[in-house]
C-alpha cells in the first residue's frame, strides 16, 4: 500500500519543516536535553 501526501498535506509539512530547521538548530536540542525540558518554549511559540 502507498500513502501519498495531499497538496495541502505537502504545504503542511513543507512548512513544518522551514520552522523547525530554522528555530530548532541542534544547540536547541542540546539546550532541552541538558535541562531535561519536555519542549522548547521558543518552539512551541513558533507553531
Amino acid at each position: 500500500m502507498r500513502f501519498v501526501f495531499t497538496d495541502e498535506q505537502s504545504m503542511f509539512k513543507d512548512g513544518l519543516d522551514r520552522l523547525l530547521e530554522k528555530t530548532f538548530s541542534i544547540e536547541t536540542r542540546r539546550k532541552m536535553i541538558e535541562s531535561k525540558e519536555a519542549h522548547s518554549e521558543q518552539v512551541w511559540a513558533g507553531l
